[in-house]
């Protein structure tokens, strides 16, 4: 009876750690403000697969912790081999069916003004090949876009 017990424990241990490698985590490594251009590689290392923004799944996924402490136009832009078929998706506070914007697949450049909080972005791909990649993130306060009020002689060119 012990040693069914002991057995039993031993499987249960290694299904509990088989089952936490397979879990989403929130970040590979954090990305910063105007920080360095961060190197990266895909095809090995850390590769997540989960379906953010209700896509289907089977996409493996770098992905970077985002900390704002003010609202901020954020620039992410990717570049090397692997762009043309990586998707740059922002989702907020780890929460992968939060989506707040993603990319066409091969744009390797997204803008988006955030307010201040906690954000995951990841790079969204189904390439198996080992290719080398460039993440850098630039950032800027937000900035309203000034409405142009029309004066009374334009509105009447409109009607004429």
């Amino acid at each position: 009876m012990k040693k069914q017990l002991t057995a039993l424990l031993v499987i249960a241990i290694s299904l509990m750690i088989a089952g936490s490698a397979l879990a989403f985590t929130c970040a590979d490594e954090a990305i910063t403000c105007d920080g360095p251009i961060l190197s990266g590689t895909i095809g090995i290392g850390p590769q997540q697969t989960f379906a953010p923004c209700n896509e289907t799944t089977g996409y493996n996924h770098k992905v970077y912790d985002l900390n704002l402490a003010a609202a901020q136009e954020i620039t992410v832009t990717v570049s090397g081999p692997p762009t043309s078929s990586m998707q740059i998706i922002v989702f907020e506070n780890c929460d992968e069916t939060a989506c707040l914007a993603r990319t066409a697949v091969g744009a390797g450049t997204l803008n988006l003004c955030l307010p201040a909080g906690q954000y995951t972005v990841a790079l969204s791909y189904l390439i198996e090949a080992v290719m080398p990649y460039e993440i850098s993130m630039t950032c800027m306060d937000c900035i309203p876009v000034p409405v142009e009020i029309p004066t009374f002689g334009s509105i009447k060119s409109y009607y004429r």
